[in-house]
C-alpha cells in the first residue's frame, strides 16, 4: 500500500513539474498581447513547480496531503485556461 500511494505521489509531481515546464514556455496570444496575462501566467506555473518538488521531495508526507496539493495544481491549471479561453 506504502509502495502504490509513494508511486502516485511521484506519478502526480512528474506531470506537475513537466506540465508547469511546457506552459510557461508556451506563449499563448493572450499573453502576447497582455504583459500582465503573460506575468501572471508565469508566476502560477513558478508554483505548479514549487508543488511539484515539494511532492518529489517529501512523498510520505505529500501522500496525506496530495488532495490538497493536487486540487491547488488543478485551479491553477484551471486560472490559466480560463484566462486563455477570455481572449
Amino acid at each position: 500500500v506504502v509502495t502504490s500511494t509513494t508511486f502516485i505521489v511521484y506519478l502526480f509531481a512528474i506531470w506537475f513539474i513537466i506540465n508547469a515546464v511546457f506552459n510557461i514556455f508556451n506563449v499563448t496570444p493572450v499573453e502576447k498581447s497582455n504583459k500582465s496575462f503573460h506575468l501572471i501566467s508565469i508566476l502560477l506555473n513558478i508554483v505548479a513547480i514549487i508543488f511539484g518538488i515539494i511532492l518529489l521531495f517529501n512523498p510520505l508526507i505529500a501522500a496525506f496531503i496530495i488532495a490538497i496539493f493536487i486540487s491547488a495544481v488543478f485551479f491553477i491549471i484551471g486560472i490559466t485556461y480560463i484566462i486563455d479561453a477570455l481572449y
